[in-house]
């Protein structure tokens, strides 16, 4: 048995579509998602609808990400509007904007609805208190129109409130093959490649046979006991400076199971073009200029302008741009 897993496609047409024809000359039995499809990039409606379409024609396992329930709670009024948290998050706004269909004529977010957040957990990508920005720890329908359909506005909303925390399934040796977002301990207590076997107790913990993960953007293989464990990697936008797509191929052979991360180059120059040709950083603010350097970087980034500089922009006390433009140049990098 065949099973490919990826997870963090972070709105990145172009990696997606590079490792969805991977995966489909790979030929697997069964096809998983492990979360965040949305958010921290410039195409979240296309990587959706590809998903989705392929998940429901396929039967894929889906489960949702930290990033879906975070953008998602736009639709419930629950994020502010103004602000400076606002300008924080003013991507996620514009995330959401592009799955409700809210859009102008360039499939920009309308000027009057503008956008905002984002991340992994162990100050992986920062943000406030329940933004999967913020830092855990430093460091179908046939019709088009309707609403069950997943090319509808309202069907894409729905189909990504609809995913569960958790899939999992027995294989043929009647032991558990498990996936959550990021560990058992929720969707923003993710898995690191340093991580104590203490830790990974703690975060399988019920241990299945095999437990399939993302959230960190950084892969990885382990064996804890009797568990295999796997962090998959992210498709869109890797954070251990290696910048190609990661997806894990997972294969059941003679009674055991066995794990690889598959690499991919893809056209990130082009992936670069669409941040600007899509109107996210226009209408993002100065905060997604964080998001594309750390896609750039291939690194996170976001965790510490969060340490350094969160309390003063929220506070009040110095502008975002400012705090953005001293933080870039004290990485380092261009802006």
């Amino acid at each position: 048995m065949k099973i490919a897993v990826f997870a963090d496609v972070h709105s990145n047409l172009d990696a997606l579509e590079t490792v969805l024809d991977h995966i489909d000359r790979w030929r697997p039995d069964r096809v998983l998602c492990a979360g965040d499809i949305i958010n921290r990039g410039p195409n979240p409606r296309a990587c959706t609808e590809r998903v989705v379409r392929r998940a429901m024609a396929e039967d894929w396992g889906m489960i949702c990400g930290n990033h879906e329930r975070y953008v998602l709670k736009y639709g419930k009024g629950n994020l502010p509007d103004h602000g400076p948290e606002f300008e924080i998050i003013r991507h996620a706004k514009w995330t959401y904007d592009q799955l409700a269909g809210q859009t102008g004529q360039a499939g920009q977010a309308d000027r009057t609805g503008q956008a905002g957040p984002d991340s992994p957990d162990r100050m992986d990508s920062a943000g406030c208190p329940d933004s999967p920005d913020s830092p855990d720890r430093m460091d179908s329908a046939d019709c088009p129109d309707s609403p069950d359909s997943p090319d509808s506005p309202d069907g894409l909303v729905e189909r990504l409130e609809a995913l569960p925390f958790q899939w999992s399934m027995t294989d043929e040796a009647g032991n558990e093959f498990r996936m959550v977002h990021a560990s058992m301990l929720g969707d923003r207590k993710g898995i690191f490649p340093d991580d104590t076997e203490a830790a990974l107790r703690e975060k399988i913990a019920p241990a299945p046979k095999v437990l399939v993960v993302g959230h960190t953007h950084r892969p990885l293989i382990r064996t804890v006991d009797d568990a295999l464990v796997v962090n998959v990697g992210a498709v869109g936008a890797p954070f251990d400076r290696d910048p190609r797509a990661a997806y894990a191929q997972m294969t059941f052979e003679s009674g055991a199971w066995k794990a690889e991360i598959i690499r991919l180059e893809y056209d990130r120059e082009r992936a670069i073009a669409h941040f600007y040709e899509s109107g996210y950083l226009e209408d993002s603010g100065d905060f997604a200029r964080l998001i594309l350097a750390e896609f750039r970087e291939a690194r996170s980034l976001i965790p510490g302008w969060y340490r350094d500089y969160a309390e003063q922009v929220m506070g009040g006390d110095l502008p975002l741009k400012a705090s953005v433009d001293r933080y870039l140049d004290d990485c380092g990098i261009d802006g």
